[in-house]
C-alpha cells in the first residue's frame, strides 16, 4: 500500500517527523532504492547522552516519496564487548548482491 504523504516540501531547520509523528532517528544515514521503495538506514541516537558518541544500533525507515518516512525498527543492535564499553555504529550502508539477491550491511564501528 502506498504511504500517505505527510509533507509537500522539505522545511530546513524543522524537526523531521516520521509517519507516526516521532522525530526521525537515523543519523549519518545511508540510502538504498529498491523496487520503488527508498530505504534509509541510520544510527539510532535520539535520547542518548551525549548523542554524538552513543547509539542503540541502526534504525530503518522506508518511503515511496522521500517526504514521508515509516519507521520499520532497529535492524542492527549496538555491539557490546566483555567490558561493556560497546561500539558506536556509524555511516551504515546496504547493497543488494545481484548474485544471491541477499542484502549486505556494513557500518563503521568505533570503540567508546
Amino acid at each position: 500500500a502506498a504511504e500517505a504523504s505527510c509533507f509537500a516540501a522539505f522545511r530546513s531547520g524543522e524537526i523531521w517527523l516520521d509517519t507516526d509523528g516521532n522525530p526521525i532517528d537515523a543519523h549519518g544515514g545511508g540510502f538504498l532504492l529498491d523496487g520503488g521503495v527508498y530505504y534509509w538506514y541510520g544510527s539510532a541516537r535520539n535520547g542518548m547522552s551525549p548523542p554524538c558518541c552513543l547509539d542503540r544500533g541502526v534504525n530503518l525507515y522506508t518511503s515511496t516519496d522521500l517526504y514521508s518516512w515509516t519507521h520499520r525498527g532497529l535492524v542492527l543492535h549496538a555491539f557490546n564487548s566483555s567490558t561493556d564499553n560497546g561500539l558506536s555504529l556509524e555511516r551504515p550502508k546496504v547493497i543488494r548482491c545481484t548474485g544471491t539477491g541477499q542484502y549486505v550491511m556494513w557500518v563503521r564501528g568505533s570503540a567508546l
